[in-house]
C-alpha cells in the first residue's frame, strides 16, 4: 500500500503502531478527525513518506525526532493539534499550536521542503541566516511569533518562492536588498506589524508579480517611489501607520487589478490627483487617505470608484465641497470625511444613490445648510456623524424612520425647531444634540411653544413669494400628473404583450411550500409596518408578523429587495424556492412558505424565532452574560449551519447575509463567520474600535494586536462581562480569537473551509467540557 486516506470522519483513540509495518506508505491523510495521543514511535519505518496530514485532531506530546527519517518528504502538516515543547529538525505546517523557543538550526537541512509554515506560536529569536538553504520552498510563514533581529540577506536564495509572510513580529532594520532575487515567482509579501525602517527600497518594486504587498505599521520614511508602478498585478497594497512623506504616488495610476488601497496614518501632502483616482475604478474593497496631510478638493474623479465599499479620507486639509459625483459610488457600506476643511451644502439627490451605507461621517468640518430630508433612502444606516459644522433649519423628521440607526450625532451645529421623539431619538444622549441653541421639545430641552410664542405671522412679501412658488409648484405638479398618465398607458400595453415575468410568477408552484398572498402578508405585518421590523439589509427587510389564518402563527417575513432581486433573475428565484424547501437542519430557521406577485413583491415566510436575533444578543441592552462554554456552543450551532448550507445538499449555498460583505464564493460566509465570532468573544462591533492611542482600527485588527501580546493581551479586549473563570477558559477564548481572525485573512484562498472550522470548535468544546 502505497497511499491511506482516513480523513474527514470521526475516527477517535490513538495512531496504532502497526502503522509501521506499511513501510511503503508514501501518502497518509488523517486530517479533521478526533484522533488523540502521540504519535508512535514505529513512524520512523515509514521512510518513503512523501505527505503526511494530521491536521485538525487533537494530538499531543511532542513531535517526535523520528519524522526526520522521511527523506523523501515534501508535505508535513500537523496545524491545529496540541503538540508542544521545541521544535525538532524536522519541520513542515505546525501552524497555531503553542511551540515555543527559536527554530532549531538542524530544521534547515530540509532541502526539498515546499511549505514551512510556523505562524501562530511563540517562536523567539532572529531568523537563522540558513532559511536560505530551503532553495525549493515555495510558501515561508512565520507570522504571529515574536521574532527579532534583521531579516537576513540569504532569504533572497528561495527563488521558487510565491508566499513570504512575516509580519506581527519584532523585525528591526532595512528590508534586504536581495529579495529582488525572487522577482520571478513572489506574489505575497506580508511585512507588515514589524520595526523595519529606512526608505522603502527600490529592490521592493522589481517584484512585479506581486499580487500582495502589506508593509503596514512599521517606521518607513521618505517618499513613496514612482516605480510603484511596476507593481501592476497588485491587488492589496498596505503602507499604513508608517512615516511615509512627500506627494500622492503619481505611479499608483492604472493599477487594474487594485482592489485595497491603504496609505493611512502617514505624512503624506500635497492635493489628491484626480488622474490616479480615476485610473482605481478598480478598487472594490477599500480607499483609505486618512490622517495625512492632503490639501485641495475632493477630486470628482472619486465618484468612478463604483465598486468600492469603504472610503476614508478624514483627519486631512481637504477644502471645497463634496462632489455630487459621490452618488457614483453605489456600493459604499461606509463614508468618512470628517475632520477637514470642507463647506457648503449635503449635495442633494447623494444619498438615495448611497442606498447601502452603514456609516457616514462628514464632522468637524464648516459644511452648512439644511440637513438633506433624502437622507431618508440610507435605509441601513447603523452611524451617522453630521457634528461639528454649521448645519442650520430643523431636523428632518425621516431620520427618525431609520430603523437600522443606532448612533446619531447632530452636536455643535446651529440647529432649531422640534426634535424628533420616535426612532433612535428615544434614547439619544445629551451630548449628541448639544451645541445647537434653537433646538426645543425633546425630553431635556425647552417645550417648543414657549420658543415659538410671539414670534411675527408672514410679512407681505414672504405671502406674495409663497403664492408665486404655490403658482408655479401647480403648473409643476399638472406636467408631472401627465407624463405620468402617458407612461402607465404605455407601461400598460406593454405588459399585455409580455408573458415572461408576470406569467412565471403566477403559474409557478413550489408543492412544499404555502403560498402567501400579497394581502395575506401585508395582514400580518401590520401593512409592512415599520415598527414590525426586525432586521434589515441592502438585500432585504424582515418583518415580524401574525397569519391570520389558519391559527395565528408567529412568522418572520423576508420581503426581498426588488432592485437586488430584479424580474431577469425570477428563474434564479424560483431555483432557490425548491432548493429551500427541502433543507432540513436544527440550525436552520425553516422556510414555511412564499409570496410572489410580479413586479410587486418576493418575499419568504420563515419560523419566527421567539429568542431575536444574534445581533441582538451580542450588542443589545438586555444581551445575556454567556460564558466562555456558551459562547462556544452558539459558535458551533452556526458553524453547523453553514457546513450544512455549504456541503449538505450537493453543492455549495452561500448564505448571503451572514456576509458584511456581498460574494459569491463560501469563503465570503467564512470571514463573516470569523467577525461574528470576534465579536461574540469581545462584545465590539467590527468598525469604530478605538485604541489607547486614539487610533481607530478595524476588530481584525484590535483581535490581531490582543493575540500578539499573548493572553494577557486577550484578556484586555474580551467582553468584559464574560465570565472567565479557569486559565482554560481564557486559553479556550483565545483559541476561538485566533480561528476567527485565520476566518478574516484578505486572501479567500488563505482562510479555512467550514469543515475545518466546525472541527476546530468541536475540539475547543470538548477541551472547555462545552458539548
Amino acid at each position: 500500500m502505497w497511499a491511506l486516506g482516513l480523513d474527514t470522519n470521526n475516527l477517535t483513540g490513538q495512531i496504532p503502531s502497526c502503522i509501521g509495518d506499511l513501510d511503503q506508505l508514501q501518502i497518509f491523510e488523517a486530517f479533521m478527525n478526533n484522533l488523540d495521543g502521540e504519535l508512535p514511535p514505529s513512524f520512523a519505518k515509514l521512510t518513503q513518506m512523501k505527505s503526511l496530514d494530521l491536521s485538525a485532531n487533537k494530538l499531543s506530546g511532542s513531535i517526535p525526532p523520528e519524522i526526520g527519517n522521511f527523506s523523501h518528504l515534501w508535505i508535513l502538516q500537523l496545524l491545529e493539534n496540541r503538540f508542544s515543547g521545541a521544535i525538532p529538525p524536522e519541520l513542515g505546517r505546525f501552524g497555531i499550536n503553542s511551540l515555543t523557543g527559536g527554530i532549531p538550526e538542524d530544521l534547515f537541512d530540509c532541502g526539498s521542503l515546499r511549505t514551512l509554515d510556523l505562524a501562530w506560536n511563540n517562536f523567539t529569536g532572529a531568523l537563522n541566516r540558513r532559511v536560505g538553504q530551503l532553495s525549493e520552498l515555495r510558501r515561508l510563514h512565520l507570522q504571529w511569533n515574536a521574532l527579532s533581529g534583521t531579516i537576513p540577506e540569504e532569504i533572497g536564495n528561495l527563488t521558487n518562492l510565491i508566499d513570504l509572510k512575516l509580519g506581527w513580529n519584532r523585525f528591526a532594520g532595512r528590508v534586504p536588498a536581495s529579495i529582488s532575487n525572487i522577482s520571478s515567482s513572489l506574489q505575497v509579501l506580508d511585512l507588515s506589524h514589524n520595526r523595519l525602517n529606512g526608505v522603502l527600497p527600490d529592490e521592493l518594486f522589481e517584484l512585479r508579480q506581486l499580487t500582495i504587498l502589506n508593509l503596514a505599521s512599521n517606521r518607513f520614511a521618505g517618499p513613496i517611489p514612482a516605480a510603484v508602478s511596476k507593481l501592476q498585478s497588485l491587488s492589496l497594497f498596505d503602507l499604513s501607520k508608517n512615516r511615509l512623506n512627500g506627494t500622492f504616488p503619481a505611479g499608483l495610476g492604472g493599477h487594474e487589478q487594485l482592489l485595497t488601497l491603504d496609505l493611512s496614518h502617514n505624512r503624506l501632502s500635497g492635493a489628491i490627483p484626480g488622474a490616479a483616482i480615476a485610473a482605481m475604478s478598480t478598487v472594490q474593497m477599500y480607499l483609505n487617505l486618512s490622517n495625512n496631510a492632503f490639501t485641495g478638493p475632493i477630486p470628482r474623479e472619486v465618484g468612478g470608484l463604483t465598486m468600492a465599499q469603504a472610503i476614508d479620507l478624514s483627519n486631512n486639509q481637504l477644502s471645497g465641497g463634496i462632489p455630487a459625483t459621490l452618488a457614483g459610488c453605489k456600493n459604499l457600506y461606509s463614508l468618512d470625511l470628517s475632520a477637514n476643511n470642507l463647506v457648503g451644502t449635503l449635495p442633494a439627490g447623494l444619498f438615495p444613490q448611497l442606498d447601502l451605507l452603514t456609516s457616514l461621517n462628514v464632522s468637524h468640518n464648516d459644511l452648512d445648510g439644511e440637513i438633506n430630508p433624502d437622507m431618508a433612502a440610507l435605509k441601513h444606516i447603523q452611524k451617522l456623524d453630521l457634528s461639528s459644522n454649521a448645519f442650520g433649519g430643523t431636523i428632518p423628521p425621516a431620520l427618525a424612520n431609520l430603523t437600522s440607526l443606532r448612533e446619531l450625532n447632530l452636536s455643535s451645529n446651529h440647529l432649531e425647531g422640534p426634535v424628533p421623539d420616535t426612532g433612535v431619538f428615544r434614547n439619544l444622549s445629551v451630548s449628541s444634540l448639544q451645541g445647537n441653541a434653537g433646538l426645543c421639545g425633546w425630553k431635556l430641552l425647552a417645550p417648543c411653544h414657549a420658543a415659538a410664542a410671539g414670534k411675527p405671522r408672514f410679512s407681505r412679501t414672504k405671502l406674495v413669494v409663497l403664492v408665486v412658488l404655490l403658482v408655479l409648484a401647480l403648473l409643476l405638479l399638472f406636467s408631472l400628473v401627465t407624463i405620468l398618465i402617458v407612461g402607465c398607458r404605455r407601461y400598460k400595453k406593454k405588459m399585455v404583450k409580455s408573458d415572461g415575468s408576470s406569467h412565471l410568477s403566477e403559474t409557478f408552484v413550489v408543492p412544499e411550500l404555502r403560498r402567501f398572498t400579497y394581502g395575506e402578508l401585508e395582514a400580518a405585518t401590520g401593512s409592512f409596518d415599520q415598527g414590525n421590523v426586525i432586521g434589515s439589509s441592502s438585500l432585504s427587510t424582515v418583518y415580524k408578523g401574525v397569519l391570520v389564518e389558519p391559527d395565528g402563527k408567529a412568522v418572520a417575513v423576508k420581503r426581498l429587495n426588488l432592485e437586488q432581486f430584479p424580474a431577469m433573475s425570477d428563474k434564479s428565484f424560483l431555483t432557490e424556492l425548491v432548493t429551500l424547501s427541502r433543507l432540513r437542519h436544527k440550525n436552520l430557521a425553516r422556510v414555511v412558505g412564499y409570496a410572489w406577485e410580479a413586479f410587486k413583491m418576493k418575499a419568504l415566510v420563515l419560523e419566527y424565532m421567539d429568542n431575536g436575533d444574534l445581533d441582538g444578543a451580542i450588542h443589545g441592552p438586555d444581551a445575556p452574560r454567556w460564558t466562555v462554554a456558551e459562547r462556544l456552543r452558539v459558535c458551533v450551532s452556526v458553524a453547523h449551519g453553514l457546513v450544512y448550507l455549504h456541503s449538505g445538499y450537493g453543492f455549495p449555498i452561500v448564505h448571503c447575509e451572514l456576509a458584511y460583505m456581498r460574494g459569491a464564493s463560501p469563503k465570503a460566509d467564512v470571514f463573516s463567520f470569523g467577525v461574528m465570532v470576534m465579536e461574540l468573544f469581545t462584545k465590539r462591533r467590527p468598525t469604530g474600535n478605538i485604541e489607547e492611542d486614539g487610533v481607530p482600527m478595524t476588530l481584525q485588527q484590535r483581535v490581531g494586536n490582543a493575540l500578539s501580546r499573548g493572553l494577557e493581551g486577550v484578556a484586555g479586549v474580551l467582553d468584559p462581562g464574560m465570565k472567565v473563570a479557569t486559565e482554560i477558559d481564557l486559553s479556550t477564548a483565545a483559541d476561538a480569537l485566533r480561528l476567527a481572525s485565520s476566518c478574516t485573512e484578505f486572501e479567500p484562498a488563505d482562510r479555512p473551509d467550514m469543515n475545518g472550522v466546525l472541527s476546530a470548535l468541536l475540539k475547543m468544546s470538548r477541551a472547555c467540557g462545552a458539548e
